[in-house]
């Protein structure tokens, strides 16, 4: 009799590791589900495309003027029902060419906009395995002081903060942590020298990884800081963490 169930539970564990391992019956089942949704995606959104591009190649006797524009393209992407509004599902990172297209599947589509106003698709892949996203970093400075806010526009699980800081002009092997892995998303950097430029870099990471930015603020007077996008895995293709 001992020996029936050790062997039944043995089998019973085998059972469960074909079933649910990362090799498993269904992770393989949902890796091919979502291979096929997100060729369907694909074709989809060529078909927009190439249809957008027609468009603009036609003279224009209606008077529209957001034909040809980014502005119809993505009405063309509520029309077939993929985003519901461009200002909530798409996100366009100031001085980059990518815009992340949030769709209501779930995915995110990479839509890269060309120096000569052409568009092509780049990665497609499920929102949930993305890495966290800083939106805006202000920063203020007094005569001693940095003071910097941070707004997490995209995260998985419980993200972490870290902050760094360091002298303009220096290597980055140069920054020193004011604090590392804390959920604040304000910061005050103090004891700094006066009249000086310093590089404040936030770090963020969650569940799916890891990404920074980098302010720049000159102690001695209040402004907004100039933010500068350390590229994170998204823009260089998803092949992240």
């Amino acid at each position: 009799m001992v020996v029936t169930i050790i062997i039944l539970l043995i089998l019973a564990t085998i059972t469960l590791n074909l079933l649910f391992a990362d090799t498993g019956l269904f992770n393989k089942a949902q890796n091919s589900e979502d291979a096929y949704k997100i060729g369907a995606l694909r074709d989809q959104i060529s078909t927009i495309i190439l249809d957008w591009e027609a468009e603009k190649r036609i003279p224009n006797t209606t008077g529209d003027e957001t034909i040809g524009t980014l502005d119809r393209l993505w009405d063309k992407f509520v029309d077939a029902d993929i985003i519901d509004n461009p200002d909530e599902d798409i996100y366009h990172e100031e001085g980059t060419d990518i815009y992340e297209v949030t769709t209501n599947e779930g995915y995110v589509v990479e839509i890269i906009v060309k120096e000569d106003g052409t568009v092509e698709i780049g990665d497609i892949v499920k929102g949930d395995n993305l890495p966290p996203r800083i939106g805006e970093i202000t920063s203020s400075g007094t005569s001693s002081s940095i003071h910097v806010e941070v707004i997490i526009t995209r995260s998985e699980g419980e993200p972490s903060l870290s902050y760094y800081y360091k002298k303009d002009g220096e290597p980055d092997s140069s920054y020193k942590p004011l604090k590392e892995n804390v959920t604040d998303l304000i910061a005050d950097f103090t004891g700094l020298e006066q009249n000086v430029v310093y590089n404040i870099k936030v770090v963020v990471t969650d569940d799916n990884g890891s990404t920074e930015k980098v302010v720049n603020q000159l102690t001695g007077e209040l402004a907004e800081g100039t933010i500068s996008l350390i590229p994170d895995t998204f823009n260089t293709h998803l092949e992240y963490q």
